[in-house]
């Protein structure tokens, strides 16, 4: 095999996809995220614990200080909070068999208060779920590119 020859076998190979099976996981997982952030857009508590398993934990670093939230507390909490405009952007979504990471920013419009959210998510009973969430707390001006 020449060096010509090498290079276009590498070159498919790096642009093969892995499966048929990891695009749907990706859908599943996208759906998963837009259900998590459209519970603060539209204040429904019920998202959440349709996107989390039960044993979830958040840890956050927010004014410089670890945050840490378990089970349905944030639910509990987005009961009395109104809904909020939200634009999001997923940066990544990297699977690995029945595990999965996450990296999302999202913005409220009206604040300027933006998350970036670092979710674990784990395949159970066949459905994609949000296990653990570390996450940063800072303020980002929104433009029409961002986030």
């Amino acid at each position: 095999m020449n060096k010509y020859q090498c290079f276009l076998f590498l070159v498919t190979l790096l642009h093969t996809p892995i499966g048929a099976a990891q695009s749907d996981d990706e859908t599943a997982i996208r759906a998963a995220i837009n259900k998590y952030f459209a519970a603060f857009s539209e204040a429904k508590a019920q998202n959440l614990q349709d996107v989390f398993l039960p044993e979830m934990q958040m840890i956050g670093n927010v004014r410089g200080k670890p945050w840490i939230l378990q089970d349905d507390k944030l639910a509990e909490g987005l009961k009395t909070r109104a809904p909020e405009t939200l634009k999001t952007r997923v940066y990544f979504i990297d699977i690995t068999h029945n595990a999965a990471m996450a990296k999302v920013n999202n913005v409220n419009v009206e604040t300027g208060t933006a998350y970036t959210d670092y979710l674990f998510f784990l395949k159970v009973q066949n459905e994609w779920k949000i296990a653990h969430k570390g996450y940063t707390l800072f303020k980002q001006t929104v433009t029409p590119e961002l986030p």
